[in-house]
Parts: C-alpha cells; structure tokens; sequence
C-alpha cells in the first residue's frame, strides 16, 4: 500500500466543515478519510461536464474572494472608502 505522505489542505467555510464532519461520522470515517474518498471519486469523473462546470465556478469565485480581500486591504491601508 502506498504510504500517504503529503497534504493538502483546501479552504471551506465553518458550514461546509461542519457538513464534512458529520457526513464522515455518518459513515464512521474520520472527516479526512471521507474527504480523500470524495476527492478519488471526483478524479475519476474528470471530464464529465458537471464536474468542468463546478470547477469553474469554483474558480470564478475565488477570483471574485481574492478581488474583494483586495479592495478591503486596498481600503484599509489607504483610508479609501
């Protein structure tokens, strides 16, 4: 069996830890188990257009996260309201 020796870690709001949490004790795994098991499942579906779709709005949302983390800082530091 292949040692697992890397992490990765993926930001999700209190709500979607909390919802990983209790799925995984659903099914009497640790939260991690149940996140890795999640995530082999979703590479085999790499390809299935649901997926592509997710992952892009997963990717326009960040962009949107990051822009606004920027105009906060911007605001901040610069007293621009």
């Amino acid at each position: 069996m292949t040692r697992l020796e890397t992490h990765q870690q993926v930001p999700v709001t209190p709500q979607e830890r909390a919802e990983l949490r209790e799925l995984a004790a659903a099914h009497g795994v640790s939260p991690g188990i149940f996140a890795r098991a999640l995530l082999m499942h979703a590479r085999g579906l790499l390809g299935d257009p649901v997926l592509a779709a997710r992952i892009d709005a997963e990717k326009r949302g960040r962009a949107t996260r990051s822009s606004e983390a920027a105009t906060t800082a911007a605001r901040a530091r610069w007293g621009v309201k």
